[in-house]
């Protein structure tokens, strides 16, 4: 799992995940990359997204038995990305997963010194948006 910042989306196992999500919605991952941030342009709805939720969960339930829990950590945040990117309706409990994902004590100690802020920073912010989601708001987050 190869990470290129602090940032939610930036490594290879991002990458990937947002490539199965994707892909499990029936949507092209380059034109979805290309236009997520585009609300006009933006190919992956809502609708299309909360009616693939059970297969991405499924398809997430793979790092539940991570021996790494980093990968479990990633794989819900890249979730919750989507969750604000399509204004989505989650349970209380998938929110709560969320919330613990986006944890920065869980990772205090895995980031190099130059990136531990950023993270910390990035991580709040970030669960700042999951707190608040409202189903049918989009929220863009990187």
């Amino acid at each position: 799992m190869g990470t290129d910042g602090p940032g939610i989306l930036q490594g290879s196992l991002q990458m990937d995940l947002q490539s199965v999500i994707t892909h499990i919605c029936n949507v092209d991952f380059d034109a979805f990359f290309e236009n997520k941030f585009d609300p006009s342009k933006n190919i992956l709805t809502r609708k299309m997204f909360e009616k693939h939720l059970d297969e991405i969960l499924d398809y997430i339930k793979i790092y539940e038995g991570s021996l790494i829990w980093g990968e479990k950590r990633v794989a819900y945040q890249v979730l919750g990305h989507f969750v604000l990117l399509t204004g989505a309706k989650i349970s209380s409990s998938m929110k709560e997963k969320l919330l613990k994902a986006t944890d920065f004590d869980h990772e205090r100690y895995l980031w190099p010194d130059f990136w531990t802020e950023d993270r910390k920073l990035i991580l709040n912010e970030f669960r700042d948006k999951i707190i608040n989601h409202k189903p049918g708001k989009v929220q863009y987050f990187e």
